[in-house]
């Protein structure tokens, strides 16, 4: 085996590496926009209980408030790991195809 043999099967596993990471960001990042989702449902019901009113309204916004801003911090963070899943997804499967196309073309190749 040549080192640009070695080369295409290290390439290889890194992409299953980034494949397997991927898959389990984007799993967490799944429990994660659940778990904002159920934040943002009660949100909705504090403030629906409280919108009864013109004077009630800004309470129930005052006492959510906190829990909005969370909700979407929360939103923006699985956002951005999204976006780290998708690369590292993209990035895994090019290198998957590059590897076993190094390793490939180079067993190929007749030596001189």
């Amino acid at each position: 085996m040549n080192s640009k043999q070695i080369a295409g099967i290290v390439l290889f596993v890194m992409g299953i590496g980034m494949l397997i990471g991927s898959h389990y960001i984007a799993g967490r990042v799944r429990e994660g926009n659940q778990e904002i989702e159920a934040g943002q449902q009660k949100i909705d019901a504090t403030n629906k209980f409280f919108s009864v009113t013109v004077v009630t309204k800004p309470v129930g916004k005052g006492l959510t408030h906190s829990g909005q801003q969370q909700v979407d911090a929360g939103r923006e963070e699985s956002s951005y790991y999204q976006q780290i899943a998708e690369g590292l997804q993209i990035g895994g499967i090019a290198a998957l195809i590059i590897g076993i196309g190094a390793f490939l073309f180079c067993r190929l190749k007749t030596p001189s």
